[in-house]
């Protein structure tokens, strides 16, 4: 699978998927600095720090 249709495939997945209010995803440019490591942050006003992990362990990576 090339980086392209990658990208498009989790674009087409993020327009569709159920996320909480105000979450707003993006992707970032495919090569940086850094190379290629998957970063994000999860940042809420009404959720808590324990709610936050919660949504971070609900399978966000490949399926092993």
């Amino acid at each position: 699978m090339d980086d392209a249709f990658a990208r498009q495939q989790v674009l087409s997945r993020l327009a569709n998927a159920d996320l909480p209010d105000g979450v707003k995803p993006e992707i970032e440019p495919p090569y940086g600095p850094t190379g290629e490591i998957y970063r994000y942050t999860l940042k809420s006003k009404t959720k808590s720090l324990h709610e936050l992990t919660a949504i971070r362990g609900l399978g966000v990576g490949p399926p092993v």
